[in-house]
């Protein structure tokens, strides 16, 4: 009977030592394979806009074993010179939250925000929604504005001519009077050639609330909103744009911000 129970203590201490063994190698396997991370210090608030400096950061190490596919979102703490003096997007606060790693999306192309020099101002126009489709144009594209050309009834303000000259029929050079359509009853899609004006091009500063390319709003979490404004430049230093600015804003007057079309530049 002795010599059983000895045999079933040893193999107890047999599997605990292998098991005391594995545990011992593997952590220390974990401890020498690890994979090094940046991170925001703990304590630290990086506030939108702000560049990193050496001081926010961290050095965060995972065992390799346990990072997944972490390397396609995080930085490695080997590329810290890369992401020194980048400009974060979003607010990282590790004051509250404990350490936190830095994703390769906190330091993507923060949102554009609007910029005039001062000879520059930026016209608001409003557009129906069916003369352009808001997601092919980009603040920096140049577009102009088709619109019926003026009728020999309108002033170029849209307002009647005066008394003396009301009760005449309009008439083209002729003589045959008129019959065309009031220009904001025009259809400006259907309109031939040669009832059409087109007054550009500007350029675009802003398609609604967007001042940039859709996807830095997309990274920046931003909703679009009112993408059916569209705002142009008005510049001073650009010969004859403010002139075209002015017959523009006229010409939309006479329409009553309806019935016209616009076109987009090739780059």
């Amino acid at each position: 009977m002795k010599g059983i129970h000895g045999l079933i203590v040893a193999i107890v201490l047999g599997v605990f030592g292998a098991v005391a063994n594995f545990y011992y190698l593997n952590t220390e396997a974990q401890k020498k394979d690890m994979v090094a991370f940046i991170g925001i210090k703990k304590g630290l608030i990086v506030g939108r806009g702000e560049r990193l400096t050496e001081n926010n950061l961290v050095k965060i190490e995972i065992p390799a074993n346990h990072i997944g596919n972490l390397k396609d979102y995080a930085y490695l703490w080997d590329n810290r010179i890369t992401v020194k003096d980048m400009a974060v997007w979003r607010t990282l606060d590790s004051s509250s939250e404990g350490g936190i790693l830095l994703l390769q999306s906190d330091v993507k192309t923060p949102p554009k925000e609007l910029e005039l020099s001062k000879d520059e101002v930026i016209r608001w126009i409003p557009v129906d929604a069916r003369s352009f489709v808001p997601s092919l144009v980009t603040p920096g594209d140049q577009v102009s504005f088709i619109l019926p050309k003026l009728q020999p009834g309108t002033t170029r303000a849209g307002q009647p001519k005066p008394a003396e000259e009301l009760g005449k029929p309009a008439a083209d050079p002729s003589g045959i009077p008129s019959a065309k359509p009031k220009a904001e009853d025009a259809d400006i899609m259907q309109m031939p050639a040669n009832q059409i004006e087109i007054i550009g091009p500007f350029t675009v500063l802003s398609v609604g609330n967007r001042l940039g390319d859709a996807k830095v709003m997309q990274a920046a979490k931003i909703s679009q909103l009112q993408e059916t404004v569209l705002g142009i430049r008005v510049s001073a230093k650009v010969p004859g744009e403010a002139e075209k600015a002015t017959i523009l804003w006229d010409r939309f007057q006479a329409v009553n911000f309806r019935q016209f079309g616009i076109q987009r530049h090739g780059k």
